[in-house]
């Protein structure tokens, strides 16, 4: 019947904005070939559209779809009870090791990327080149969307330096209706 068609079309956008909101168009349009490239299939890009592009971006996008063979385990100084981790490691094998666990359960995700300001730091990279910093910063977006819950938030510090392709990426991957607002400090 046309109403069942009707409701399981809406089920099925509902689906996937909440699971790959980046192949939606904001008039709930899917974009195929994006599809297609989530699901690890190549394609030919025909249609011209915007978005962000950048040499490097469809490794970035195969980063996503690479598992871990990796596990969590807990110290064992840690209380059985204790009800937060703290966990070690490089940041894009532990959130593929999160998945397992977690997937769309996390309620609210802080992140402090580097701001690649040409700095030097002791812990981290921060004199990527522009189109490395999206790179190293795409996957890791998107495996931190498919942790949260649906009604969970995520929260970036950033500055002027990549804030506004921060915001894009963001846009894209989260979907752009679900930005709130930038607050500045």
């Amino acid at each position: 019947s046309p109403d069942a068609i009707a409701q399981r079309k809406a089920e099925l956008l509902t689906l996937i904005s909440q699971t790959a909101p980046e192949v939606l168009s904001d008039n709930q349009q899917i974009n195929v070939n994006k599809l297609k490239e989530l699901l690890g299939e190549e394609h030919i890009t025909g249609d011209e559209h915007y978005e962000l592009s950048w040499a490097g971006k469809a490794a970035a996008r195969r980063e996503i779809q690479k598992a871990s063979s990796h596990t969590l385990l807990p110290d064992p100084s840690n209380p059985a009870n204790a009800q937060h981790m703290l966990i070690e490691g490089e940041n894009l094998e532990v959130l593929r090791v999160l998945q397992k666990s977690y997937y769309g359960k996390v309620k609210m995700i802080y992140i402090d990327p580097p701001y690649n300001t040409r700095s030097a730091f002791e812990h981290y990279d921060d004199n990527l080149e522009h189109t490395q910093w999206l790179a190293m910063l795409y996957p890791r977006l998107e495996l931190l969307r498919q942790l949260l819950a649906g009604d969970g938030s995520i929260w970036v510090s950033i500055d002027d330096n990549e804030g506004h392709y921060l915001k894009v990426i963001m846009d894209e991957i989260f979907g752009r209706k679900n930005f709130i607002s930038t607050i500045i400090w």
